[in-house]
């Protein structure tokens, strides 16, 4: 889950997971998640927070204290040490502009991807059905 720019982020981990993993995530706008999905949540779910420094922090910190108090599993991506703080499990990232987060909060979603595929024995190199070209005329 992600707001503004941070959401680019979150629908690329989500394609890195069901590729490498085999699994189905579903991306979503932190707004978007309050406003419906996160009824589905219960203790110990994992939920994928992108949350950088910047004009959506505030907002998926909201959104972070409602996961919380469903007692969820936070994976928060992000470059303030609060938030990191409150994470079940972080990753930090270096401070850097809010514009810029994704080109590395994504890296972090793309490793942790490969990471839980190949603990999964999947070979991220060979995702079943996917073709690593595609043509296009």
């Amino acid at each position: 889950m992600a707001r503004g720019l941070g959401f680019c982020s979150a629908l690329e981990m989500a394609l890195k997971l069901a590729q490498c993993c085999q699994v189905v995530p579903t991306p979503y706008s932190g707004a978007d998640f309050l406003h419906g999905p996160i009824a589905s949540i219960s203790p110990g779910f994992p939920c994928f927070v992108f949350a950088p420094n910047g004009n959506s922090l505030q907002s998926m910190s909201e959104l972070t204290q409602a996961l919380e108090q469903r007692e969820a599993e936070t994976i928060v991506i992000s470059n303030n040490s609060q938030m990191l703080e409150r994470a079940t499990i972080s990753f930090q990232l270096p401070d850097m502009p809010e514009e810029l987060a994704p080109m590395v909060d994504v890296v972090a979603g793309q490793l942790f991807s490969l990471h839980l595929g190949l603990h999964k024995g999947i070979d991220p190199d060979k995702p079943r059905g996917v073709s690593k070209v595609t043509l296009t005329l």
